[in-house]
């Protein structure tokens, strides 16, 4: 399930840290839905949730790479 060269694994482990930190669209839903919760186990619930959203991004426009280029990118 990861990418076998070390190129799709750098574009993998960068895009993975553009979703983390710029929080676009569904990551930053996904981050503001436990951000303000009064539960601190909530709270810490809410950065992993926004992380795995972020690895699903990642994994989609990974897909998408695959999908116009062929099997031969990864």
């Amino acid at each position: 399930l990861t990418p076998a060269s070390f190129w799709m694994q750098l574009l993998a482990f960068a895009l993975f840290r553009f979703f983390d930190a710029v929080k676009p669209g569904p990551v930053a839903w996904a981050d503001a839905l436990f951000k303000d919760n009064p539960q601190p186990t909530l709270r810490g619930l809410g950065i992993l949730v926004d992380d795995f959203v972020a690895a699903a991004c990642t994994l989609l426009v990974l897909a998408l790479v695959v999908f116009v280029w062929g099997p031969q990118a990864v």
